[in-house]
């Protein structure tokens, strides 16, 4: 098949590579520095990214694993509210690590991270 992009003489690949790896580290920070809120955004973020790459039967399974994750920050922030303290939980990390994992795979597996064809842009062509 053929897309618009193979005959344009600009592409917007450029912008969407330094978007991915301005979001990449910005999640490695915040996975390093346990902000939790800032790292469940950032998921977000990456999600519409990459959600054009995505089966939609496969969208609903990432947006209802999101959606999950909603009520345990309402659980730390009653926590820290009633407590004082803010506690991680466990599952909500692992859930949170594994989401990004899943995504980044996206990624990988259309091409993005290394280069599958002579044009670095072919991982975003379907």
């Amino acid at each position: 098949m053929e897309y618009p992009a193979d005959k344009s003489e600009w592409s917007m690949d450029f912008t969407l590579f330094y978007r991915l790896d301005n979001i990449f580290n910005s999640l490695n920070k915040a996975t390093l520095s346990l902000n939790l809120y800032l790292w469940y955004n950032l998921i977000l973020v990456l999600y519409k990214e990459v959600a054009p790459l995505i089966d939609q039967a496969d969208r609903a399974v990432y947006t209802e694993s999101m959606n999950r994750l909603i009520p345990q920050f309402a659980k730390i922030k009653e926590n820290i509210d009633t407590t004082g303290s803010f506690n991680i939980s466990s599952t909500l990390y692992q859930e949170l690590q594994n989401l990004e994992i899943s995504l980044r795979d996206v990624v990988n597996k259309k091409g993005i991270y290394l280069r599958v064809k002579d044009d670095v842009s072919f991982g975003f062509r379907r």
